[in-house]
């Protein structure tokens, strides 16, 4: 199972020190607030390439290459 990377998880906790919430963060990166949630705590299954996952590292200014768990693009990069 894919994973989402702990940059991403870190710049959403980073945006709610400077006092934007979650749902904004949401909001901006066109996804559903429980669907946020349930990618941050790993409850929804996604893929390497998860376009919702993509859409949030936009959003938190994360490289798109770092959005997704490190054994991930290491996978993916011996499957290429």
């Amino acid at each position: 199972m894919v994973k989402v990377s702990p940059k991403i998880v870190e710049a959403i906790r980073k945006q709610r020190a400077r006092g934007i919430r979650q749902y904004e963060v949401a909001m901006k990166a066109e996804v559903h607030p429980s669907v946020l949630s349930a990618i941050v705590t790993g409850a929804i299954p996604l893929q390497a390439d998860d376009p919702r996952v993509l859409r949030l590292a936009r959003v938190l200014r994360v490289p798109p290459r770092e959005a997704f768990a490190e054994d991930i693009q290491a996978t993916a990069k011996k499957t290429a």
